[in-house]
């Protein structure tokens, strides 16, 4: 199978698996007790943990590997929907979140430069625009099946909008390990510390890059 199409596949079942959550997010955290205000602390800290997440992950996803970063995102996010799944109270939903959190900063960034390296791997560079829309077709197709499939299950049971993140991440994990071999990552690595130095470096000297960080 072609890198493009292992990369649709991942993007549509990441994709699905988080927005069964999107629709019905708001409704289960108050069915679990939460108070408009504390859901909003709650996803302050969510993207809180992303944004200071950004620069270490992204240093060990150049420094180990990009389907590594990926795999352990993926893994974070597992363990994450399971404490949700299972929450009771602020801090069971907040030991949830803040692990989602932290595994969405693992796999943001590194998919792309893995799809990215992968195509120019393949002699394929000049494709990643028509790779990256369609991958952008393929996930507004996801999000709104899983946005559907979430608004079903939370009328059987709240908490269970986050079962197909539970179940289907440690199948995208697996899919990780088997299919997304060296062809998306680096010709020349290098360490974790010179990708953490490099990536603050650019960081300080790129306007646009700061204006994305706030």
């Amino acid at each position: 199978m072609s890198s493009s199409k292992l990369y649709y596949l991942y993007v549509g079942a990441s994709a699905f698996a988080m927005a069964t959550t999107f629709t019905t997010y708001a409704p289960f955290l108050q069915s679990i007790g939460f108070s408009l205000g504390e859901i909003s602390l709650l996803n302050s800290i969510f993207w809180l943990v992303i944004i200071l997440g950004e620069l270490p992950t992204g240093m060990l996803a150049d420094g180990k590997s990009r389907a590594w970063s990926i795999q352990t995102g993926l893994l974070f996010q597992t363990i994450g929907s399971l404490f949700y799944l299972f929450a009771s109270g602020f801090w069971s939903a907040l030991c949830g979140e803040a692990l989602i959190g932290i595994g969405m900063a693992f796999v943001s960034g590194a998919d792309t430069a893995w799809i990215t390296d992968a195509l120019a791997h393949e002699r394929r560079g000049l494709e990643y625009r028509k790779v990256f829309a369609t991958a952008t077709v393929v996930k507004g197709a996801a999000i709104l099946l899983g946005g559907f499939v979430g608004s079903l299950l939370s009328l059987i049971h709240p908490s269970l909008i986050w079962a197909p993140m539970a179940f289907v991440a440690p199948i995208i994990v697996l899919f990780a390990r088997l299919c997304m071999n060296g062809q998306g990552e680096p010709v020349h690595r290098v360490s974790e510390w010179s990708a953490l130095t490099m990536s603050w470096n650019l960081l300080r000297t790129s306007q646009a890059l700061k204006w994305v960080v706030v």
